[in-house]
């Protein structure tokens, strides 16, 4: 069919170290960074919320204590799976790099992979020298990850672009008591409603939001979520102050409320068999706008997660965070993906605006967090 086939030599086990590695590094940054836990603990103050207060005014130092991490950790995968490889493939990527597409359009980059989960916008061809930001894979191409979850749906569940059906279900934390999250779930709720041309549908709860799935799934277009979860990695520190991560027992959870959680195989208990259709025959776009809803943590990202269990129920594209979001970020962040939808963008060209948005206004590279699997040419219009 024209496919050039290479081998880069790059295994499994060195790909799941090497993203590992990265998520340890940034999780520490984004935990234990003093500036940028000052600067952020501010933002999550905001009574405003406006755009504006997602900007990152930092100084040089801080800001490359961000970009820094993020540039070696992406020239890594980069040289591993590609510039290691044999001299076609080399030569494929030099390719790559100087293809300008017709008019100024982004081109698209879809990585077909099965049990292997990597951010691929974190790729950067240069391990040294001067860092231009917008070179990094998030911000030049739209990106997009064939993920193969189930043999038997494999090549059913990201096939089409446009969606056939017309509703959107927005999951919203809920909290009893004054909570910073759950206001912005309000929010969040309300601009999505706003925009729509039919009422929303909000569960606030992880019984119904499975009810939602089962009744309802052949009628959603659009899935958001937005609230508070774990890969289930924990953050403490030495003695000496430095930062540990350790793994508990729970696994990868989105909590609705302080103790009520709804974990990947919850999705999995009420997905039927290949051959009796689709828990969500209408296959929507999914937002799970949490903290670390696509990162593995310390374990090795499966198809036992999230994006797993949501593209064997149905989904054609689903966005994930790899490490925790600031709630401010991921307010607004959010919030320009979906506008993007509703305009008619296809969700890789979507999400690439947002993080181009965040990082030309308002100084803020962090787009890079979030990862689209499944079709990125899907629209929800």
């Amino acid at each position: 069919d024209g496919a050039w086939i290479y081998q880069s030599g790059v295994t499994k086990a060195d790909l799941e170290d090497l993203v590992r590695n990265a998520y340890v590094e940034l999780r520490a940054l984004i935990e234990q960074h003093e500036a940028l836990r000052a600067y952020f603990a501010g933002l999550d103050r905001d009574p405003v919320l406006s755009s504006g207060a997602a900007r990152l005014d930092l100084d040089e130092n801080d800001r490359a204590a961000m970009i820094d991490p993020l540039r070696r950790h992406g020239a890594r995968i980069y040289d591993r799976t590609f510039i290691r490889g044999d001299r076609g493939l080399r030569e494929g990527m030099r390719l790559v790099e100087q293809y300008a597409a017709p008019g100024g359009r982004p081109p698209r980059i879809v990585f077909r992979v099965s049990d292997i989960y990597v951010p691929w916008q974190f790729l950067y061809p240069h391990k040294t020298g001067a860092i231009d930001v917008e070179r990094f894979w998030g911000f030049r191409y739209e990106l997009g990850t064939r993920q193969l979850v189930d043999a038997a749906q494999a090549t059913l569940l990201t096939r089409m672009d446009k969606p056939t059906a017309d509703q959107t279900l927005f999951a919203a934390y809920r909290s009893d008591s004054a909570d910073d999250v759950a206001a912005r779930a309000n929010l969040f709720a309300r601009h999505v409603d706003e925009l729509l041309p039919r009422d929303l549908d909000v569960a606030d709860s992880r019984n119904e939001f499975l009810e939602r799935l089962t009744h309802e799934g052949y009628k959603l277009r659009l899935i958001i979520a937005y609230g508070h979860a774990t890969s289930g990695t924990v953050v403490g520190s030495s003695p000496g102050g430095e930062p540990i991560l350790t793994g508990d027992a729970g696994g990868p959870r989105f909590a609705f409320a302080k103790t009520e959680y709804l974990e990947p195989g919850d999705i999995d208990d009420y997905t039927p068999p290949p051959d009796d259709g689709l828990l969500l025959a209408g296959q929507p776009v999914v937002l799970f706008n949490a903290c670390e809803t696509g990162g593995g943590g310390l374990r090795p990202m499966n198809n036992n997660g999230f994006v797993g269990a949501l593209t064997r129920a149905g989904a054609r594209a689903v966005i994930v965070t790899e490490t925790p979001v600031w709630n401010n970020f991921a307010y607004h962040f959010g919030q320009h993906v979906f506008d993007g939808l509703v305009q008619g963008l296809s969700v890789s060209a979507a999400l690439r605006n947002a993080r181009l948005r965040h990082l030309r206004e308002w100084n803020n590279p962090l787009g890079l967090i979030y990862t689209l699997y499944g079709n990125p040419a899907a629209r929800i219009e």
